[in-house]
């Protein structure tokens, strides 16, 4: 994006998420070599509670740690469950207030918990946070403002023929006779884009929304589709802008909503509700998994 001096010293930069994430991941691992920070896959938190002086957590978990902290500064203990497939040869149930680890078989996966004390929990963990739930805090607000599908693709001739002609953009409000919908271009240089699309539950289904049908739908938010967008017009976006056209990565459905949570403090203010956790804005409150990726 063009500098703009007298707005701001530095220039508008878009970052999509799937870049953002994983540049996260790698600076949180370089603090966790210094012991800053610890990142962990396959836990989830199944319970969190207030120990009161005197009181004493229920196992020690996968590592003994923690088993001196004093209540009255560490006052939260987090309970953490993690899922790992093991040999039926080599398992084992054992449960005990002595032992670092406490297992329960379930078939070829064996339930791990581990239990760890805090001062504060920051419950950073999204617009379905987990946390928010334990603690039974309840959104206020409308959680569905609108449908729709959001289209990833990639199509670079499209973002070469934006950037020649001096259109950048991060945001592409489309309004034609043949589609009405927002595109937001992640990436001009490299063509990537992702179109959201209104769909209107139950006059329409997601299984509407054949990959032809959003090859349709996004050469129609390029203009270039006169039949109402039942059709690719594969041929037309191809003599305009060359190349092969929209390539389709996946399609995703997600509601648009504004909630905010009733409260962002629980447990005498110990445990505390951050970003999406705290206030589901409208473009954060996808559905977890994909319609179908191509």
């Amino acid at each position: 994006m063009p500098r703009q001096d007298l707005v701001s010293p530095e220039p508008v930069a878009h970052l999509s998420q799937h870049r953002l994430l994983p540049l996260l991941l790698q600076h949180a691992r370089q603090l966790g070599k210094g012991g800053v920070a610890e990142v962990r896959f396959g836990c989830n938190v199944t319970d969190v509670k207030l120990l009161r002086d005197g009181t004493r957590s229920g196992t020690a978990g996968w590592q003994q740690q923690q088993q001196h902290t004093d209540t009255s500064t560490h006052p939260v203990c987090v309970t953490l469950t993690a899922s790992s497939t093991c040999d039926d040869s080599n398992s084992s149930s054992s449960s005990s207030s002595n032992s670092s680890n406490s297992s329960s078989m379930q078939g070829k996966k064996q339930q791990q918990q581990q239990q760890l004390r805090c001062a504060y929990l920051v419950a950073a963990d999204g617009a379905n946070s987990t946390v928010r739930s334990l603690m039974g805090v309840q959104l206020e607000g409308e959680s569905a403002l609108q449908h729709l599908v959001s289209v990833h693709f990639t199509w670079p001739e499209l973002g070469a023929a934006l950037l020649n002609s001096g259109r950048a953009a991060m945001l592409y409000f489309i309004f034609n006779a043949n589609l009405v919908g927002v595109v937001v271009g992640h990436d001009l240089a490299a063509g990537e884009f992702v179109a959201q699309v209104p769909f209107f539950p139950p006059l329409q289904r997601l299984e509407d929304f054949t990959p032809e049908r959003c090859a349709a739908l996004v050469t129609a938010a390029a203009g270039l589709t006169s039949d109402g967008g039942t059709t690719t017009s594969s041929s037309s976006s191809s003599s305009r802008f060359g190349g092969s056209g929209p390539q389709l990565r996946s399609v995703r459905s997600w509601v648009m909503g504004a909630e905010i949570a009733e409260r962002y403090d629980c447990l005498d203010g110990r445990v505390l509700l951050a970003g999406d956790a705290a206030h589901r804005r409208a473009a954060y409150a996808h559905t977890p998994a994909p319609i179908y990726h191509v």
